[in-house]
């Protein structure tokens, strides 16, 4: 049944996870840094790499963005804490002890939405939520790290996620385990083509790196081409069972209407006329129901 608050509950969700990937993607450009190399490419200097203007140490861009950076992680860390600890009992032990949070937790509102994030798993692994917005916090601070150490870490996370869903199964439907294990190999073999293409971008065997690229392109666009795929066969499914419902609900109809015909009574010498085709009885009994009812004491 259609509810318009759990419809607003769900796109306050979906805004929510929205912003924290943007959050987590304008903090972690705000910390990132470029090395200058020379004509010898041996690095120079380090700046920054959203205004090579700045350096590193600039006074002024320390106190304008990296300290806002710090600030905003600071609380993009506490949100997948939140999930990883909900519905703990230690929590609400400790919660309960502080007045000023014992107004906002337990609360029906906020446990409305946090089940809009937790509600797909099992009860005893809720906390996988929590375990999400650490891997997309993790991904995202990871491009602080040289780009090789940065596909190293990422990997590292692949497998373990791997791992768990594998092990674990959070999900109440094996269907979104089985998902969730396949968009990680999917993406745990993109980051092994790119770190081969970085280790061989310099090397003289062009042939296999521009296969590398195709195949990783492909790899890329993988996921796309299956929700596409199965879109298209969820609106067919969709059509088709509506189309064979309606067909199915008009053979009852004539099915019942002619089970009707059979128990009129009519006049001798017209009913072997009448029951001589389907056709027949069809028209006769549609005349009969919508004839006026004069019409019909003439006719009887």
């Amino acid at each position: 049944k259609y509810r318009i608050g759990t419809s607003l509950v769900h796109a306050f969700a979906a805004f929510v996870l929205l912003s924290y990937n943007r959050l987590c993607q304008t903090s972690a450009f705000l910390l990132t840094t470029i090395r200058l190399r020379d004509s010898s490419l041996k690095a120079v200097e380090e700046r920054m790499f959203f205004q090579a203007d700045y350096s590193v140490w600039d006074f002024d861009y320390v106190i304008r963005y990296k300290l806002s950076a710090y600030l905003v992680t600071f609380f993009l860390v506490a949100a997948p804490i939140v999930l990883l600890h909900y519905p703990m009992k230690w929590v609400e032990r400790l919660v309960s002890k502080v007045s000023c949070l014992r107004k906002v937790y337990p609360s029906v509102s906020i446990a409305i939405l946090l089940d809009t994030f937790q509600g797909c798993f099992k009860d005893n692994r809720r906390y996988f939520a929590g375990l999400y917005l650490a891997l997309r916090l993790l991904l995202f601070y990871a491009y602080l790290l040289p780009i090789l150490l940065n596909l190293l870490v990422q990997q590292a996370i692949f497998i373990i996620y791997i791992f768990l869903f594998a092990v674990l199964k959070p999900y109440k439907d094996n269907r979104l385990n089985i998902l969730d294990i396949a968009i990680f190999t999917n993406m745990a073999l993109i980051n092994v083509l790119s770190w081969y293409t970085v280790d061989k971008t310099f090397q003289t065997d062009q042939a296999s790196l521009s296969a590398c690229i195709i195949i990783e392109s492909i790899l890329v666009f993988l996921p796309m081409v299956y929700l596409g795929a199965y879109l298209l066969w969820y609106c067919t499914r969709r059509y088709h069972r509506g189309i064979s419902t309606k067909l199915k609900k008009w053979r009852d109809m004539y099915n019942e209407r002619k089970h009707l015909l059979s128990k009129v009574e009519e006049p001798e010498g017209s009913q072997s006329s009448l029951l001589s085709s389907s056709a027949q009885i069809a028209e006769v009994y549609t005349v009969f129901q919508f004839s006026l009812p004069q019409d019909r004491e003439k006719t009887s």
